[in-house]
């Protein structure tokens, strides 16, 4: 199986997986707020018709307590079964094209500290370089091989909150992208993709190849 293919199924899983899981959790939230509403309505009527809407109330929260807790239960059961066999007919991983990574960020930037404690695939690179959405090794061979005509002047893009490399393309289709009209003044674009939902501390990262002596 190639690394694709791989990264594919795992980060496919793992969506899926968080997916339906967090239906799960709405469930239980809706079942609540659903509980609160009826035992309100049937204390009004209490009041009017005293102890006859006891059995009425009995079979209600019984009915609709049944129903909550069996979808909720199936829906987690289904989350659990997505993270162990779900796929997708991709041809790359979901993190390496504009909308998977996009969908990926705001999942990161809203639960990436929950999902980073878990080891989720969604984590998988929490701070990377990205070239055409692929994560570049950063090792004196990988970021030659990704900047073959690098030049002595770098500029860096990092992204805000719930975003990845891709937001500084938003709106350029008609001028050229950043890092074309920075190569025309031989400046050498490096975007970076990190986990935004992650404290600042653990984020930070220095490039091996980078440290001086």
């Amino acid at each position: 199986m190639s690394d694709d293919i791989e990264q594919r199924q795992r980060e496919v899983r793992a969506l899926a997986e968080l997916g339906l899981t967090e239906l799960s959790k709405a469930l239980a939230g809706i079942h609540q707020t659903h509980r609160a509403i009826s035992d309100r309505t049937f204390g009004i009527l209490r009041r009017g018709l005293g102890s006859t809407v006891a059995p009425v109330k009995a079979m209600h929260d019984g009915i609709a307590d049944g129903v909550y807790r069996v979808i909720g239960e199936s829906t987690a059961r289904a989350g659990e079964i997505s993270g162990e066999f779900a796929d997708l007919p991709l041809r790359k991983p979901p993190s390496s094209s504009t909308a998977g990574a996009s969908l990926i960020g705001i999942v990161n930037g809203l639960i990436g500290d929950e999902l980073d404690g878990t080891q989720s695939a969604l984590t998988d690179d929490n701070v990377s370089i990205r070239v055409a959405g692929r994560p570049v090794p950063a090792t004196p061979e990988g970021l030659r091989a990704a900047f073959p005509r690098a030049g002595r002047r770098i500029a860096v893009f990092v992204h805000g909150l719930i975003e990845t490399e891709h937001h500084w393309r938003i709106n350029q289709t008609k001028s050229a992208a950043y890092e074309h009209l920075l190569w025309a003044n031989g400046v050498t674009s490096v975007f970076i993709r990190y986990n935004t939902g992650r404290r600042i501390r653990p984020t930070g990262w220095t490039c091996p190849s980078c440290s001086t002596t």
